[in-house]
C-alpha cells in the first residue's frame, strides 16, 4: 500500500513516514500543515485508510459532521476510517466504581474519584495550558500515581520523564529566560490596560481557540450514530491492537514497541465508506 493511500489527520508528534500526515501545525517535514477545520486538502476517493486519534473532540459539536464528511469524501469506496477519542463511558463507569467505594470510606477511591473528575471536566473548562491537571501532576508526591499511569499510559509517563529531566537541567540561563518572559508579560499587560483590555482576557481568548480544549466527548453509542449519519457503515468497536487497516500495529500509532496501549482511556472505533 502506498503511503499516499494512508492518511493520519491531526497527527501531532505521533506519525509514521509511510502515511500522509496532516496537522494544524508542523515541526517536521513529514507533516503537512493545514487547518483541518477548513476540510482535507486531497482529491475525492484518493485514500484507502484514514486514522485520526484524539482530534474529533477538539472540534465543536456542530463542526464534527463536516470533518467526518470530509473523511468520507477522500476515502475510496470500501475504505477504512479509524477514529480514537477519549471514552466518555469508560470515564463515567470508572468514576461510579470509585464513588461506590468512596462512600463506604475508602480514602484511596475518594482520591481516584477526584482525579476522574479532572479527566472528565478539566480539558473542557481550562483557560490555560495543562489546566488543573498539570497542577495535580506537578505535586512533589502525586496522589494515586499508579492509577493515573494505568489510565493515561504513555502520555503520563512521558510527562513524568520530562519533569525529572527538567529538574536536572535547571540553569542560570533558564532563570534569565524566565525573568525576561515575566518582564514581557508585565509590559503587555500595561499596554492592553491602556486600551481597556487585560492580558488575562486576551490570553484566555487566544488559548481557548488554540486547539487544546476539548469541545465535546463521545461514547460508543454517540460516535456510532455520528458515523452512520455521515455515510459510514460496518462500524466496529476495537481494541488498541485490533484493526482492519493492513499491518496497522507495525506503525505503532495506538500501541508502543512493547505492545502497550498508548492511550488506555480511549475509545477505538473503525468504519467503512
Amino acid at each position: 500500500m502506498n503511503q499516499e493511500k494512508m492518511l493520519n489527520l491531526g497527527c501531532g508528534a505521533r506519525f509514521h513516514k509511510d502515511w500522509l500526515n496532516i496537522d494544524f501545525s508542523s515541526n517536521s517535514e513529514s507533516v503537512i500543515e493545514f487547518d483541518l477545520r477548513k476540510g482535507i486538502p486531497l482529491e475525492a476517493a484518493s485514500i484507502t485508510s484514514v486514522y485520526s486519534s484524539h482530534v474529533l473532540e477538539h472540534f465543536e459539536k456542530k463542526a464534527a459532521p463536516f470533518f467526518l464528511k470530509e473523511i468520507h469524501r477522500v476515502l475510496e469506496p470500501g475504505g477504512i476510517v479509524r477514529i480514537v477519542v477519549p471514552d466518555l463511558e469508560q470515564i463515567v463507569r470508572a468514576y461510579l466504581f470509585e464513588f461506590d467505594k468512596a462512600i463506604q470510606g475508602n480514602k484511596s477511591s475518594a482520591t481516584r474519584m477526584n482525579w476522574l473528575v479532572y479527566e472528565l471536566i478539566d480539558q473542557v473548562q481550562r483557560n490555560y495550558s495543562g489546566g488543573e491537571t498539570i497542577k495535580w501532576w506537578n505535586q512533589d508526591s502525586i496522589p494515586e500515581i499508579d492509577f493515573i499511569r494505568s489510565r493515561l499510559g504513555n502520555e503520563f509517563q512521558n510527562f513524568l520523564d520530562s519533569k525529572q529531566k527538567n529538574r536536572t537541567e535547571v540553569s542560570v540561563l533558564s532563570l534569565v529566560k524566565k525573568s525576561i518572559r515575566k518582564l514581557i508579560r508585565i509590559m503587555k499587560n500595561m499596554l492592553l490596560k491602556s486600551i481597556g483590555y487585560s492580558l488575562e482576557m486576551a490570553e484566555i481568548g487566544k488559548f481557548r481557540l488554540g486547539g487544546e480544549v476539548h469541545y465535546w466527548m463521545y461514547d460508543s453509542v454517540s460516535l456510532t450514530e455520528l458515523l452512520l449519519e455521515n455515510g459510514f457503515n460496518n462500524i466496529k468497536i476495537c481494541k488498541s491492537n485490533e484493526s482492519e487497516i493492513p499491518s496497522f500495529n507495525s506503525y505503532l500509532l495506538d500501541i508502543d514497541e512493547s505492545g502497550n496501549t498508548r492511550k488506555p482511556d480511549s475509545l477505538f472505533i473503525e468504519a467503512r465508506k
